[in-house]
């Protein structure tokens, strides 16, 4: 694992990648296995825990209020 991870074939390729997580800081994980000479895929780290939750809240059509309500009451 250690010579994949160090590979510098396998880092300019993308096949081996290197991400900064906002929790788990730097670590590196698997690019993306579809490559195309004009295609750059940039491999993101996963969201945390919440991340996002206000917002799938508003896209199912709750009101800022309401979602300020359910973090008030430890809902969410």
């Amino acid at each position: 694992m250690k010579e994949l991870a160090e590979s510098p074939d396998l880092r300019e390729s993308g096949s081996i990648v290197e991400v900064d997580h906002k929790v788990r800081g730097k670590y590196l994980t698997i690019g993306s296995p579809i490559k195309f000479s004009d295609l750059k895929v940039e491999v993101k780290p996963s969201p945390v825990l919440g991340e996002h939750t206000d917002e799938v809240l508003a896209d199912l059509g709750y009101s800022k209020e309401q979602i300020a309500n359910l973090h008030t009451a430890k809902a969410v």
